[in-house]
């Protein structure tokens, strides 16, 4: 009886401390697109970890909801991700235009493309998004190119990828 009793305490105690323990994680797809000339960019972040990114670096009554003014959301969101996810076509920086967002479930899911794109031989990809107010955050990124697959995880200490596409 008591050691089942020891048992149950450590099986809740680990149940605990798991939930205390919050993962950090975003992931965010890139795919060359060739019949429509772009890169175009997904990445899903956590509602509530975009929200206190946003407060902290820009104003503190942003809210990431949709009762919050959604034109000034995306104006905020767009900013953020322009200065913390950097994007190189073939040693080139390409310019992302943001088209927008939406929610799902816990996450918001963002959508930037590139245009005028007609060949990629690199990608280089600069993934900061959360780092800053969290520093256990994780980006992931799958890459596409063709029949090229890649996967990488950015962290604070490797924050960019380099795919380079077999010629």
């Amino acid at each position: 009886m008591k050691k089942s009793y020891i048992i149950v305490l450590l099986v809740a105690i680990m149940a605990t401390s798991t939930a205390w323990h919050k993962f950090y994680l975003s992931v965010t797809q890139v795919e060359f697109v060739p019949e429509e000339h772009s890169v175009q960019v997904i990445t899903r972040l956590f509602y509530d970890d975009l929200q206190k990114a946003l407060q902290e670096r820009y104003d503190s009554s942003i809210r990431v909801e949709k009762s919050y003014d959604q034109k000034k959301l995306n104006a905020f969101i767009n900013k953020y991700i322009q200065q913390k996810f950097k994007l190189k076509i073939n040693g080139n920086p390409a310019q992302l235009h943001y088209l927008g967002h939406k929610d799902e479930n816990d996450y918001v899911v963002c959508f930037l493309e590139t245009t005028d794109i007609n060949e990629v031989k690199s990608l280089e990809i600069e993934n900061t998004l959360l780092m800053d107010a969290f520093t256990e955050q994780k980006n992931v990124i799958h890459t596409q190119v063709g029949d090229t697959h890649k996967s990488f995880m950015l962290t604070a200490e490797r924050d960019t990828a380099v795919l380079n596409i077999d010629e």
